[in-house]
Formats: structure tokens, C-alpha cells, sequence
């Protein structure tokens, strides 16, 4: 009876095949293998002598797919017709869930299919099962013979409902596909009437017929050729010739072990390449995320050794040079082959190869030479190539005495080979995408870094134009007031000689402040631009020094001037005006109206280098300039001080005007706290100054 297993959702059933001899039982089942199987997946077995076509049984199984989510596989069973197999038939049929009664309609068989109709009666009852209950459906076969008895016909000799019986022809396909339809039918209704309460809950008796239909659709569609008279054995039929009972039976059994012999052995195969398939698939799942080459490569020998039981594996690879060069070994500490001439000229040779190369004996191979660690451990070994473009191959050794590699073990090893490839150029894929992405992420750091840079510049420049605007509109505007005041008074008003005299003077004195600004301004401009005229003449500090406080417009009693006089080869006119800007700026922030200038002479260090040069320092005791201020104040518009209370004269071109001049001859300007408090303004120049005519570039902020 039918087995019904929850674990695994499955049903497990038997359909058995009866009938009068030579009546088409096992072309019945040959016709479905070729419907249901046309690659012959699975073996329909015959066992039969060879005058009987069927001495003990047919064997079809058959997987008709889920129902209702149920897996129902079926066993096709036929039984042998002639009268001493009743024992046989008796057996075969037990446990029945269905039967196919297979008439015959040819002239002068109704006798025989009658016989046969009430032997199942008789052993179906023999075996426990009520003909009343199991499904039997009647198939009227040879419909093709001249003379042939009609369903109808057939079926009124039986006793049976001519509406209910199937003509078919056996040998062509013709209505066997439609039998065997009706009896699943029927015996899965049967089922599941017949299954406990809690399995027929799980299953729609409503959609039961539309799911079978849904299952044999496929098959009813399917057409087939097959050639008249009955199939010939096949490599699945075992085939008897004694006449004796129990020899054909102990021979039947002898070929039925050997049968499950070999396909207990076809099974160890597939189980063993479905094991190693499966650790292949989880070893690649394992580095999967992995782009490192060597973990890779480790995963694949290390899978190799095991599945092969390989106690050596390996990857060579030719080098530039062109010897063998062993990327890896797993299970040792080098490869077996490399070191010994012979061994090395097998290597090689079998580098050279394209396709997979197997050695069945190393020893036979390559002679005595062979080590003993080699000879004593090892017999054969086995490449596959792994990248073509690369030259590499995995290479695995079989152990001693029979270790040995057959053609599964060949597909086995160029399938990981294959895994190994794609995992390999996966791995240099992504280390030339990080290359390039470190690349471009510097790239986009060093653009990044420029445009911060240009984008400070230009907050720079912004912040100086507001300076000049500031300032400029400051300076401007309080010695044109001045100027208008005055002409408007002289204007409208009656005034004395002295009063006019006074606004006059008043005039003149805004006119030379406006002056004194433009003056400025051009200057710095001049700067700027090519130094017509810039060339170093003889002079001495004391003259520059002397030249810069009447410039500055300073008394020479509130400065005390240094005794030491030193010769200097400079831009007199220039370096006098930056002298005079320290002067004038050390006046402007002094409380203590005493300027000190200090002379001195050594060597200075200008940059990288140190060379002879003089300093002179432009001393005050005014408040000082803060730490982080000593940069800000020399560049253009800035200025000392706090504008809101103190803000001094000017726009704060001087400092800046005096430090382009002093890289205009190679020196330095700088800012320095005064011992006692106050500041220290210190000019250092070479004694051989490079005066440079051409325009200098000082950036905003420098």
C-alpha cells in the first residue's frame, strides 16, 4: 500500500500492470519510459528468458512531480502472463495501489483475457486487497491487428462497461498515456479518501483533479515515434536462458546484485563528486568577500588535497625568466617535482600542455632518479591548467602504493581550477580598482586642497579690497571735508586776511594729505610693476639711515642713530623709503617719543643659506605687536591698532611697501618683541644684494 512520508512531503505508491501473456503489459511501460524519460534518465528493468518476454517483473519508476504539496512517486510494475508465474504474479501484485489490465483484442484471445481477468480476482484477494476496492482501469491493446476485437467487444467478454475501457496501440504510444493518466487518477482520489483525517485536512479535494491535470499536461503533449512490433531488450533487460525455475531465479538474483553492485557504485561516485561539489561551494562562498590572492589560492589547494586525499598540491607558474616558479604549495614545504632534474623536465613538459595532463607513475616516468621522499611517498600526479594568459597550473600528487587518478578526478580538479581562475582575476580586478581609486582619491585630495588654497586667496583678496575701501574712503574723506569747508567759508563767508590765510593753509595741507595717499598708492603699484630704474648704487647705512628720518619727516634729536657706519650696495630710493615707512610707523605707535636704530653686521641666514649681511632694527617702546598679529600687519590695508579707538593715520600700505622692498634685495623683514617691552622692526639684507628689476609676486597674506 501506499507510503505516506510527512518529512519529506512524499507519497509513495505502485501501479501494477497485469494481463494475459504477450499482451502488451511490458510495451506498455517501454511506450511510457520513452514519454516520460526521453533522456533515459532512469532504467525501466526487464528480467525475462528469451522465449518469455517478461519471466518475473518490470521495474519503471516514475516521479510525477508535487500535487497539492506532495511529491507522488510512483513504481511501475508488470507482471509475466504465462501460468507457471503465478507465484510471481501473487508476489508482484502485493501492495497494489492501482491496476492496469492490459487486454488483448486480437482474434481468438478472449478466452485467454478472461482466465486473466479472474486470475487478479483471485490474487488480489490472495494478497489481502478487495478488487471492489482497488482501482482498476482496462486498457484494450492491439487495436492495430486486422480483425481485432472492438472495446466494446472486449470489454462485453469481460463483464465490464464498454464506456469505461481504453483502446490502445502498445507499440505506437496510442492510448497507453491516457491509461496511465485515468489509473493515477484514480488511485490518488483513492489515497487520499483512504489517508488519516489530519493529511486529508491538509489537501483540497477541489483542486485535486486540476493539480493532477496541471502534473501530466506535459506528457499528453508530448509526441513520440515508435517503431511497430514489440520494444527489443535493452542494456536494462536481464536476460535468462535456462528452463529451470529456481536456477533462472538464483541467476536472476545473481544479476540483480550485480546490477545494484555497479549502481551502488555509481552512487558512491555521485555522492563523492556532490561532496566535493558541495565543499567547492562553500569554500568559494567562504571567499567570496575575499580579494586576497593568497587566501584564495590556499582555499583551492587545501580543497584539491582533501576531496583528491592529494598529500601534495600545488600552483606553478612560469616565471620571466623562464623557469618554473611554484606560486604555492599545500602539505609541504615545496613542490615534489622541482629540485631534481627529471622531476623538473616532467614539470616543465607538463607546463607546456594546454589541456589537463595526468602522470599514472613518477618513478616510471622519470626512472631511479627520483628521490627517495619521492619515490617511497608518491606515485602519480595530475595538472590542470588554471589561467591560460597567466601559464599556471594546479599540479596534485596520489599518494603511494596504489594512489591513482581517474577521469572524475580530472573534471573534478579543472572545474576548481576553473572556480580558481575567476577567483584570481577577481582578485587583480579589484587590486587595480583600489590602485586607481587610492589614485584618484589623492587626485581629488590634491585638486581638493587647490581649490581651498584658491578659495582662501580669494577671501584674501575680498577682505583686502574691503580693507583699501575702508581705508581709503577714511582717509580721503577727512582732507576733502577739510578742503570743502574751507572754500564754502571763503565762499560765503566776509573773513579777515589772517582767517583766510588760515583756511588757505588749511587747504594746502588736506591738498598735500591727498597728495601723500595717491603717492602711496602709485608707489605700490610701481612696486608691482617692472623696476625701471632699479639698480644697486654705493651708499652707506648712516646715509639711508639720515635720508629715511627726513623722509619720514621725523626731528633727528627723537631718534638715537647708531655710530657705526657700513658701506651697502643697494637701491638707495627704495631702500630709504622702506626705512622711512619703519620710522614713521615706530613714531605713529610709540608712547616714549625716544626711536632707537641699531646697526648690525655678520652672517645672516636668508632662507636655506647663510651668508654676510647687515640688520638694521628700527626700535620703539610702544605697546608691541601681538604673537599671532606679526603676519597680518604687513599685508596690504592692514594696520596696528584698534580702529574704533585708536585707528592711526594712513591705509596701511607702508609695512607691506617696505617688506616688498626688502625681497626686492633678497632680504627679510620682520616683526620681533623688544626686550623692556615695545618693538623691534628688523631689516636684514645681504652685503652683495640681487636686486631684482623684474616685478615680484608677494601673495595676500605673506
Amino acid at each position: 500500500m501506499a507510503q505516506w512520508s510527512r518529512a519529506d512531503r512524499t507519497i509513495y505508491t505502485k501501479i501494477v500492470y497485469y494481463g494475459p501473456a504477450f499482451g502488451g503489459k511490458t510495451t506498455n511501460l517501454v511506450a511510457l519510459h520513452r514519454i516520460t524519460d526521453p533522456q533515459q534518465r532512469q532504467q525501466l528493468l526487464t528480467i525475462k528468458t528469451a522465449d518469455d518476454r517478461t519471466l518475473f517483473f518490470d521495474l519503471l519508476p516514475f516521479d510525477l512531480g508535487d500535487i497539492l504539496g506532495y511529491r507522488v512517486a510512483m513504481k511501475l510494475y508488470t507482471v509475466p502472463g504465462q501460468v507457471r508465474y503465478d507465484t510471481t504474479r501473487q508476489i508482484v501484485l502485493s501492495g497494489a495501489d492501482a491496476v492496469v489490465f492490459v487486454a488483448d483484442s486480437a482474434p481468438g484471445r478472449r478466452e485467454q483475457n478472461r482466465w486473466a481477468r479472474q486470475n487478479l480476482q483471485i490474487n488480489l484477494k490472495a494478497r489481502g486487497l478487495d478488487p471492489t476496492q482497488v482501482p482498476i482501469v482496462y486498457q484494450i491493446n492491439k487495436q492495430d491487428l486486422q480483425g481485432a476485437d472492438s472495446p466494446a467487444e472486449v470489454a462485453n467478454s469481460l463483464g465490464v462497461d464498454p464506456g469505461e475501457v481504453f483502446g490502445s496501440i502498445a507499440t505506437e504510444g496510442t492510448g497507453v498515456m491516457e491509461t496511465f493518466v485515468e489509473t493515477s487518477r484514480r488511485m490518488i482520489r483513492r489515497l487520499v479518501d483512504l489517508a488519516d483525517a489530519r493529511t486529508r485536512k491538509e489537501i483540497d479535494a477541489s483542486e485535486l483533479d486540476s493539480q493532477i491535470d496541471a502534473c501530466f499536461a506535459p506528457y499528453l503533449e508530448r509526441t513520440i515515434n515508435t517503431a511497430s512490433g514489440p520494444p527489443e531488450a535493452g542494456d536494462s533487460a536481464i536476460v535468462l536462458d535456462n528452463g529451470d525455475l529456481l536456477q533462472d531465479s538464483l541467476e536472476a538474483g545473481l544479476r540483480l546484485g550485480e546490477k545494484l553492485s555497479a549502481e551502488s557504485s555509481r552512487a558512491i561516485r555521485l555522492e563523492r563528486e556532490a561532496e566535493a561539489l558541495r565543499r567547492m561551494s562553500e569554500s568559494l562562498r567562504q571567499i567570496g568577500a575575499n580579494f586576497d590572492q593568497r587566501a584564495i589560492i590556499d582555499a583551492a589547494l587545501t580543497l584539491a588535497s582533501e576531496i583528491l586525499e592529494a598529500p601534495v598540491a600545488s600552483l606553478v607558474s612560469n616565471a620571466p625568466n623562464g623557469r618554473l616558479q611554484i606560486d604555492r604549495v599545500h602539505g609541504g614545504k615545496h613542490d615534489p617535482l622541482i629540485g631534481w632534474k627529471a622531476g623538473s623536465a616532467l614539470l616543465h613538459r607538463m607546463q607546456s600542455t594546454t589541456t589537463p595532463c595526468v602522470v599514472a607513475n613518477i618513478a616510471s616516468e622519470c626512472g631511479a632518479t627520483a628521490p627517495p621522499e619521492v619515490r617511497d611517498a608518491l606515485r602519480g600526479v595530475m595538472s590542470v591548467p588554471v589561467e591560460a594568459e597567466e601559464n599556471r597550473r594546479m599540479v596534485v600528487y596520489s599518494s603511494q602504493p596504489d594512489g591513482q587518478f581517474d577521469q572524475e578526478d580530472v573534471r573534478f580538479l579543472a572545474t576548481l581550477a576553473g572556480h580558481l581562475g575567476v577567483g584570481l582575476e577577481k582578485a587583480r580586478t579589484y587590486e587595480e580598482l583600489a590602485l586607481h581609486r587610492e589614485q584618484l582619491e589623492k587626485t581629488v585630495e590634491s585638486r581638493t586642497s587647490q581649490l581651498c588654497e584658491a578659495n582662501r586667496e580669494l577671501q584674501d583678496l575680498a577682505q583686502t579690497k574691503e580693507r583699501f575701501l575702508a581705508g581709503v574712503s577714511h582717509e580721503m574723506k577727512t582732507p576733502l571735508t577739510a578742503i570743502l569747508s574751507a572754500a564754502v567759508c571763503l565762499r560765503d563767508y566776509p573773513t579777515k586776511a589772517a582767517e583766510r590765510k588760515e583756511m588757505v593753509d588749511s587747504v594746502i595741507l588736506s591738498c598735500q594729505t591727498l597728495q601723500s595717499l595717491l603717492d602711496n598708492l602709485f608707489r605700490l603699484t610701481d612696486e608691482q610693476q617692472v623696476g625701471v630704474g632699479s639698480e644697486a648704487g654705493e651708499t652707506t647705512t648712516a646715509e639711508v639711515i639720515l635720508q629715511a628720518i627726513e623722509l619720514a619727516g621725523c626731528s633727528r634729536q627723537s631718534i638715537a642713530l647708531p655710530k657705526r657706519k657700513i658701506k651697502l650696495k643697494v637701491d638707495g630710493p627704495r631702500l630709504t623709503r622702506a626705512l622711512a615707512n619703519l620710522i614713521d610707523n615706530a613714531v605713529k605707535f610709540s608712547d616714549d617719543p625716544q626711536i632707537q636704530i641699531e646697526i648690525k653686521k655678520g652672517r645672516l641666514r636668508f632662507g636655506n643659506e647663510a651668508v654676510p649681511g647687515v640688520s638694521i632694527s628700527v626700535l620703539d617702546r610702544g605697546p608691541g605687536v601681538p604673537a599671532e598679529d606679526r603676519e597680518r600687519i604687513f599685508q596690504p590695508f592692514e594696520q596696528g591698532g584698534d580702529p574704533m579707538t585708536s585707528k592711526p593715520r594712513g591705509i596701511g600700505l607702508g609695512l607691506h611697501e617696505s617688506r616688498m622692498i626688502a625681497r626686492r634685495h633678497g632680504g627679510v623683514l620682520e616683526c620681533l618683541d623688544r626686550k623692556g617691552g615695545g618693538c623691534e622692526m628688523r631689516l636684514s639684507l645681504p652685503l652683495e644684494p640681487a636686486v631684482r628689476p623684474e616685478p615680484i609676486e608677494v601673495p595676500v597674506g605673506a
